[in-house]
């Protein structure tokens, strides 16, 4: 019998009494939400550095590429249409991030922001 990870993973959620699939299912179904919040910012802009952006978080293969270019779509709103409207746009966006990445990668509160 081969052991992937799949497998595994499967037999792992087994035991807690999760259902695999549908862990994965709703886990999917997250990140195409957080993908969509994401694209849905820049619907307004254009330019290359846009179409860009555009291109490669419609590619993503996976949460942790989209978490990397929460800085590349922060740097273009900033650049269109303010520092301050981006930060709001990416409070939307970043708590869409719970759960699928590290809480190690999470922002942390500022004291700045209090």
């Amino acid at each position: 019998m081969a052991w992937d990870s799949t497998y595994l993973k499967n037999s792992f959620y087994n035991l807690l009494g999760i259902d695999g699939a549908r862990a994965d299912a709703g886990r999917v179904q997250q990140v195409e939400r957080l993908r969509a919040a994401m694209l849905e910012c820049l619907e307004d802009l254009n330019g290359n550095e846009v179409s860009a952006l555009d291109w490669r978080i419609t590619y993503a293969k996976d949460v942790q590429a989209l978490w990397y270019f929460r800085s590349d779509l922060m740097g273009v709103l900033a650049s269109r249409k303010g520092e301050a409207a981006a930060q709001n746009q990416l409070g939307l966006i970043t708590p869409l991030f719970r759960g699928l990445v590290p809480k190690g990668l999470m922002s942390r509160p500022s004291p700045l922001h209090s």
